[in-house]
């Protein structure tokens, strides 16, 4: 029997929610919404960080003080955790999209 695109993208899904890296992740997550001042820290800084890699201004400074206070932050074993829970989950989803990207080939024009 051959599945489409759509339904092996959703048995992908659903067998990366069930991947232990992911699972720890979600855990940690919830574990870390029950202080939510933390978590809102926690979300205030992976935002700065997502925008700071997007942007296209000189981000010396900002790198400084976002070092800063990660540095701050990961003295809290439980956001510690998280980071590193959130770094596995990243492999994962770069791993899979490499598999992808070296298996369907897009020929150049």
């Amino acid at each position: 029997m051959q599945i489409g695109v759509q339904e092996g993208s959703e048995l992908l899904t659903e067998m990366m929610k069930e991947d232990p890296d992911y699972r720890n992740f979600i855990s940690i997550g919830l574990q870390l919404e029950e202080t939510p001042e933390l978590a809102q820290r926690i979300h205030s800084f992976r935002k700065r960080n997502f925008d700071l890699q997007n942007s296209a201004e000189d981000p010396e400074a900002e790198l400084w003080d976002m070092n800063q206070e990660y540095q701050e932050l990961i003295k809290n074993p439980l956001v510690s955790a998280y980071f590193e829970a959130e770094a596995g989950v990243c492999r994962m989803m770069r791993e899979v999209l490499d598999y992808i990207c070296s298996q369907v080939c897009i020929p150049e024009l």
